[in-house]
């Protein structure tokens, strides 16, 4: 009796130090996109400055004013769309670890079952289903998940995928999505309307903007989403 205790509480301590790196490793997540933000924001706000130095008490226009102003702005443009293009990967990034991330503890889960499972077979079984739709049905059918699929965050995830699968196949623009993907087209215009940091931005309001707010409030949520499907439940 008395060794069966001591077992399991090596088993929670060893589950708690699990925990602890799995949380560090998603927050490096953090400190890499503080450190190009950071960077790429400075050299903006730089240029904008500049911008704004040029147009301060320009009364007429200069021509030689106008070239550097016109310059100025193409630069602008450039460095704001690149910023854009920082975090759209970074986007890719997360939500790509946190498939690695919720396989790998399915893989796990599924050879600790008697007896075990193939995850990679489970999950082609759910046919015609996103990759959150089939991870929610093989915690509930086989490894008896006490996570609540229906909560705000995991809702929140699944728009989230949509969100990135636009990144990915459409480069952020709506603009082209096939006519059988409507529904899907609908649904990220529905996300990026519901969260702060996310904006339709171009001359057709097609391209998704998404502001650094929003990258550090997703990286919160994966963090909770992920601590409690995997060690909590």
């Amino acid at each position: 009796m008395k060794e069966t205790g001591s077992s399991e509480k090596v088993a929670q301590q060893f589950k708690e130090l699990k925990k602890y790196f799995f949380i560090k490793q998603i927050r490096y997540f953090g400190a890499y996109f503080q450190v190009v933000s950071s960077h790429l924001s400075e050299d903006l706000d730089h240029l904008q400055s500049k911008f704004k130095e040029i147009n301060k008490g320009r009364t007429p226009p200069k021509k030689d004013d106008e070239k550097a102003e016109l310059e100025l702005q193409n630069e602008i443009w450039g460095w704001q769309g690149f910023t854009n293009l920082q975090r759209h990967s970074f986007i890719v990034f997360l939500y790509s670890y946190f498939e690695s991330a919720i396989r790998r503890d399915a893989e796990i889960r599924g050879k600790r079952l008697s007896p075990q499972i193939n995850v990679d077979t489970e999950l082609k079984k759910y046919k015609d289903m996103s990759f959150c739709e089939k991870i929610e049905r093989l915690y509930t059918d086989h490894f008896d998940s006490l996570y609540d699929f229906s909560s705000d965050e995991w809702t929140w995830l699944k728009g989230f995928s949509k969100l990135r699968n636009c990144i990915v196949h459409q480069q952020g623009d709506l603009i082209g999505w096939r006519v059988l993907e409507t529904k899907i087209k609908r649904d990220v215009i529905d996300f990026v309307s519901r969260n702060d940091g996310l904006t339709l931005m171009g001359s057709k309001e097609s391209i998704i903007a998404i502001e650094r707010e929003f990258c550090q409030e997703a990286l919160l949520r994966f963090e909770k989403t992920l601590v409690q499907v995997i060690f909590e439940t």
